[in-house]
């Protein structure tokens, strides 16, 4: 596969709550807000990932194996590639990892910087890996995917993400960097693109601002772009949108 830039990431995440038809919902809006990717949370309902929310709400998100492959599908019907960081055991999650074309590493699996060269991972260099990182790991961050592209990672919801770290980044690696984005609003998605003129650059994505479960407002409704924030973004001049 070639891969061409610049890439717009659509971060869907777990912005569906666990509404199957609201996942391809949100594929579609991401699609015609002009995103290039459309990246979600694939979830073994036996793994408990750390979040924001109560373990029942990454629980309630889940979705059947054949499910998450669906949506792979579904995106590919409507041309978008739809990829998956993935949370469980590798047994489980391996149809998931052969079938995506790409991969997302979370910050807080590159954190874990041993998992990085552990063979279980070894299908994820078969795809296009993102690998996010934040400021916490700069100095010690070591990464050995052949087909991996970088991305700084604000910490969530801050005033200023300190996007000078990227030049750590760039120090480490003389691959792609990318930016991916925590903070409320597009100021700093599109200060990013000025300042570095990113090749690819993620952002999450949501149909509804606040939205509750059980409620509790979850955190990535609150960052996550709306799909008029996120064309904005997308149609930033610097980018030729």
């Amino acid at each position: 596969m070639e891969v061409k830039f610049p890439f717009f990431i659509a971060e869907i995440g777990n912005n569906h709550f666990g509404d199957f038809d609201k996942a391809k919902e949100l594929i579609r809006l991401s699609k015609l807000s002009g995103a290039t990717l459309a990246k979600l949370q694939a979830i073994d309902p036996d793994f408990a990932p750390r979040g924001s929310m109560p373990d029942g709400f990454y629980k309630a998100c889940t979705f059947t194996v054949d499910q998450y492959l669906e949506l792979i599908q579904y995106g590919e019907s409507i041309g978008i590639p739809v990829f998956y960081s993935i949370f469980g055991e590798d047994y489980k999650m391996a149809r998931i990892k052969s079938t995506q074309k790409f991969h997302k590493i979370s910050a807080s699996q590159s954190g874990a910087i041993s998992q990085m060269s552990d063979p279980s991972w070894g299908p994820i260099d078969k795809a296009y890996t993102f690998v996010s990182i934040n400021q916490t790991y700069l100095s010690d961050f070591n990464y050995t995917f052949s087909r991996s592209y970088l991305l700084y990672a604000s910490d969530y919801m801050v005033d200023d993400p300190l996007l000078f770290k990227i030049n750590d980044l760039r120090k480490i690696t003389e691959k792609s960097i990318g930016y991916s984005d925590h903070t409320i609003g597009i100021k700093w998605a599109i200060a990013s693109i000025d300042l570095y003129g990113f090749q690819f650059l993620e952002k999450h994505f949501t149909d509804e601002k606040e939205k509750r479960w059980n409620g509790i407002v979850f955190r990535d409704t609150v960052h996550g772009a709306t799909p008029e924030e996120f064309e904005k973004i997308v149609r930033f001049p610097v980018w030729g949108g």
